[in-house]
């Protein structure tokens, strides 16, 4: 569930900023596996050793992967930290640091058997004692978490013996045991979260198969190969520790120079090029393209749904009429991604194609739709009761193609004579004003996620990320429906019927899919797209 603006994923990435992280796995048994891929599967036999080093294009708030924002952390973390479960590239739930587990009590008590052999990167050893410690820790309002909302309604967590750990909810919550995969609830050494205290994130400690270290803010992130690793995921096929001696990720902000790193060798990964670069390499057999589609509410620029103008939903309706996202897809991006309509984008669990084109390019249409309401244009200005239609919009600063995108639509809008005032905001200080509310429009970002629970986290009452301040009291009944009810055509009805309201009450402005165009040496094999689109570097090796 992340997300982000460029480079930033919450609540992923893509040359975005912010990702509303926003992403979490949360995965589901009924979802698409499209654009989930794996690059030449490794085996035992493939040769070890070497540094691979990712162009990366994202400065992390946190190694903390319960209090990052960004779904881009994933690229770094996942190998850091292990989960109780692993979800295949297909969608299925296998064991990792659980062998096997039962769910009970009509969905309210999960029951995991933990394996005997792991112990954390600081030698602490990991049982069951060690995952109540995390939830307690995730639960801590202190520990100011961004997954709880994933955890479910929370009621207990116990270790009923050394290695059986239990966990129970106030009501069934059908996301949870795919969550419980997700790298943004992997398991964190207690002995280190009590040593390092509110430093924890600059200090992370997980039991995966690379070590955190070092990191030379902001350009330099180094892991090392964890010699001890010895419980990676079966499904994954191999064992013992990883194939590379280390990992470094050179943070590098200016996406043109993401080709020339890995042309001259300084780097065999480059994260979420930009699409030009892209098409070039992709025709060079040095190298070797890994599209990766990224599940979730695709990219879109967010609405402030209780701030004059956009308080009003014949404006929120105007704006999107009034905006060719064709148009800004082509300048933006050169036209490489599909449009995107609804709350959720295809691939995702929950997408209904029945909004495709809710709200086409239509500029008359939009001018009807204020002229009903009561606007007038006032020396090209849209204008109501002596006020013009103005609008704060937030973008984040230095975010690439996202800025491209974010002035294309302020274009567009500008035409049509709506009166558009920008600002260019750091990271931190633009999610501090979309908490506060301090925006009309802000973005593009993008929020990721495998499930529709995710809907929840961007709409429901309350929570964190609902940065758009919805409100619709039957939305939320149904989406705390949809919580409820087991994967099928029942909560894939309710979350049709959610989506329709949502659309209706034109909550965003949904521009394109989410995909991060990644690249990779030809010599670098074994790259991993686990399920929902966090690359996985356990099994990457070196051809040569």
């Amino acid at each position: 569930m992340f997300y982000g603006g460029k480079e930033m994923r919450i609540l992923s990435w893509k040359r975005k900023t912010l990702r509303v992280v926003a992403a979490l796995v949360l995965l589901s048994l009924a979802a698409s596996p499209a654009g989930v891929r794996i690059v030449a599967a490794s085996r035992n036999h493939q040769p070890s050793g070497g540094t691979m080093t990712e162009a990366f294009g994202v400065v992390l708030d946190t190694f903390n992967p319960a209090q990052t924002g960004y779904t881009a952390a994933g690229w770094v973390v996942r190998d850091i930290f292990d989960s109780l479960v692993y979800i295949t590239p297909e969608g299925k739930v296998t064991p990792w640091l659980a062998t096997r587990w039962t769910v009970t009590n009509d969905g309210k008590t999960y029951t995991f058997y933990l394996r005997h052999d792991v112990t954390f990167q600081d030698g602490t050893p990991f049982d069951a004692n060690a995952v109540v410690y995390n939830v307690h820790y995730f639960e801590n309002p202190a520990t100011q978490s961004k997954v709880t909302s994933i955890l479910g309604d929370y009621l207990s967590a116990k270790a009923l013996s050394k290695y059986v750990f239990q966990y129970k909810i106030k009501t069934p919550y059908s996301p949870l045991l795919f969550n419980w995969g997700g790298w943004q609830l992997g398991m964190q050494s207690p002995a280190a979260l009590q040593k390092y205290g509110k430093e924890a994130g600059n200090h992370p400690v997980g039991s995966g198969p690379f070590m955190f270290q070092s990191y030379v803010r902001p350009t330099t992130i180094t892991l090392a190969r964890n010699p001890h690793y010895n419980w990676g995921p079966s499904a994954i096929g191999i064992s013992g520790p990883a194939k590379l001696d280390k990992i470094v990720f050179n943070v590098i902000t200016q996406p043109s120079v993401l080709a020339d790193e890995l042309r001259t060798g300084q780097a065999q990964y480059a994260a979420s090029m930009p699409v030009l670069q892209y098409k070039v390499l992709k025709a060079d057999p040095n190298f070797t393209p890994s599209p990766i589609k990224i599940t979730g509410a695709g990219v879109y620029t967010l609405i402030n749904n209780a701030k004059f103008p956009t308080n009003d939903p014949a404006v929120r309706k105007a704006i999107n009429m009034a905006i060719d996202k064709v148009g800004v897809i082509k300048l933006a991006d050169a036209g490489q991604f599909p449009v995107t309509w609804g709350p959720l984008q295809s691939g995702t669990y929950g997408y209904d194609e029945a909004l495709n084109n809710y709200y086409p390019y239509n500029p008359a249409k939009a001018a009807q739709v204020l002229k009903a309401d009561g606007w007038k244009k006032v020396n090209q200005i849209w204008t109501k009761n002596g006020k013009q239609l103005t609008l704060r919009w937030t973008l984040i600063a230095q975010a690439g193609d996202y800025d491209d995108m974010g002035t294309a639509q302020i274009g567009y809008l500008t035409s049509f004579g709506i009166k558009v005032n920008t600002a260019a905001i750091a990271g931190t200080a633009w999610e501090a004003s979309n908490t506060n509310g301090d925006f009309n429009m802000t973005g593009p970002l993008q929020f990721s996620d495998t499930d529709p629970d995710l809907l929840h986290l961007m709409l429901g009452k309350g929570q964190f990320f609902n940065w758009a301040r919805y409100a619709n009291p039957t939305v939320w009944k149904l989406l705390d429906e949809g919580r409820r009810t087991p994967n099928g055509p029942a909560r894939l009805k309710i979350y049709y019927h959610a989506q329709q309201i949502v659309e209706q009450d034109a909550w965003n402005l949904p521009i394109r899919l989410d995909e991060n165009l990644d690249m990779m040496s030809s010599k670098l094999k074994g790259v991993r797209v686990d399920f929902g689109g966090v690359p996985n570097y356990y099994p990457a090796y070196f051809s040569s």
